[in-house]
């Protein structure tokens, strides 16, 4: 097997042809032990010598931070949802018992809070996300 730091890729001069310039051969061990390594969530990378190692994955960027933000609140409140339409629709028909009137009214506040999350100043950095009823 070999890895090209430019590719940033293994490749196999059996299905490769040509292999890149830059392609550094590497044993069939080393090569198993980075991918398991990988499933880690550490990711392969060229050293300063172009040879594939395992490294930390770079922190997120700012943009990236806020769309994970973003995407974990809209998330919460599909879950939300979930749990509010079986208990409205009790509520709609008269069949609600009183712990489920209690429950919708619980599920509802939680929406309007994940609903009123800022999302200017500070935004994602200093979240604290609302706790979803028991």
């Amino acid at each position: 097997m070999y890895y090209s730091a430019k590719e940033r890729g293994f490749f196999d001069p059996a299905i490769h042809d040509p292999l890149p310039v830059d392609a550094i051969e590497v044993s069939d061990e080393e090569w198993q032990a980075l991918l398991i390594g990988n499933s880690t969530g550490k990711q392969i990378t060229p050293d300063a010598n172009g040879y594939p190692v395992l490294t930390d994955p770079p922190p997120p960027t700012p943009e990236q931070v806020k769309v994970m933000a973003e995407a974990k609140r809209q998330q919460l409140l599909v879950e939300a949802s979930m749990h509010v339409a079986p208990l409205q629709d009790a509520v709609d028909l008269g069949e609600a018992s009183p712990e489920e009137v209690i429950a919708l009214q619980e599920w509802k506040r939680y929406r309007i809070a994940l609903n009123r999350l800022p999302t200017s100043a500070g935004w994602p950095d200093n979240i604290e996300w609302p706790t979803p009823p028991a």
